[in-house]
């Protein structure tokens, strides 16, 4: 199970990170076109597909999929 990131929309504010009960999101080291570090995904098979990541985004930039 996974989710889904657009990288060049993530501003990487952190808030999936911080609400992940699994801990398998983290800010990357690297940046997207408009200089943030976004977030990505670090044990998929951990995540549950539970949707908070995508609740909680404001800019729609992760969602669950398969």
């Amino acid at each position: 199970m996974s989710v889904c990131l657009d990288e060049q929309v993530c501003k990487g504010c952190g808030l999936c990170v911080v609400s992940c009960t699994k801990q398998v999101l983290k800010i990357s080291q690297k940046r997207n076109a408009k200089g943030a570090s976004y977030v990505e995904q670090t044990d998929p098979e951990k995540c549950v597909n539970c949707g908070i990541c995508q609740d909680i985004c404001p800019d729609l930039a992760i969602w669950v999929c398969s």
